[in-house]
């Protein structure tokens, strides 16, 4: 026969192992439900980016080397200019984004996200004289996963909670960026 003190660390033992099995199926469950979440925002699943998708914040790299956050609003739509160093599109389409930059640069957060390794983005960002940040992600896989773009140059025009206003793929309207103002949701 058992003493007291035994059944009741028995008794103990057990309640513990039965609140961790507890823990163990909410933690999957919480696992799974932002599995979920996670593979639902994803633009690239739908096909590409659309209008009203919600954009992650992004892990990223500054062109210095220091890590950085891509963080939308509080109160401010962002400007987010997709290029690669090597396309001859986005080099073309950088007076747009000055242009535009020089006209609402006050009004927007201005960010340009480069495909490119950082040697190549800084010298690029210093021989164009980008007045805008630029930055690169720190996980090129999850940022063509979640961003869905597949071609350069893109803008794209996020509210402050990150939801998608507008997307241009290519080049911005000519004869001048001004005449996208309207289109790119400026005030």
């Amino acid at each position: 026969m058992q003493s007291m003190s035994t059944r009741i660390f028995n008794f103990a033992l057990y309640t513990a192992l039965a609140a961790c099995c507890v823990v163990v199926l909410l933690l999957v469950q919480q696992n799974r439900d932002l599995k979920e979440q996670l593979y639902t925002v994803s633009p690239a699943a739908a096909g590409g980016l659309h209008v009203g998708d919600r954009l992650p914040e992004l892990a990223v790299r500054e062109i210095d080397g220091a890590a950085s956050r891509l963080q939308f609003g509080p109160d401010t739509d962002t400007v987010i200019m997709l290029f690669t160093t090597t396309c001859s599109t986005c080099t073309t389409n950088l007076d747009n984004w000055r242009q535009l930059y020089a006209q609402q640069g006050d009004s927007y957060q201005f960010v340009a996200i480069s495909a490119d390794q950082p040697e190549a983005t800084r010298t690029y960002a210093e021989r164009n004289a980008l007045p805008f940040r630029v930055v690169l992600p720190e996980d090129p896989a999850f940022f063509g996963s979640m961003y869905g773009v597949d071609r350069v140059p893109v803008t794209i025009v996020a509210g402050p909670d990150g939801r998608v206003k507008e997307i241009r793929q290519g080049l911005l309207e000519e004869p001048s960026a001004a005449a996208d103002l309207p289109a790119l949701g400026a005030p």
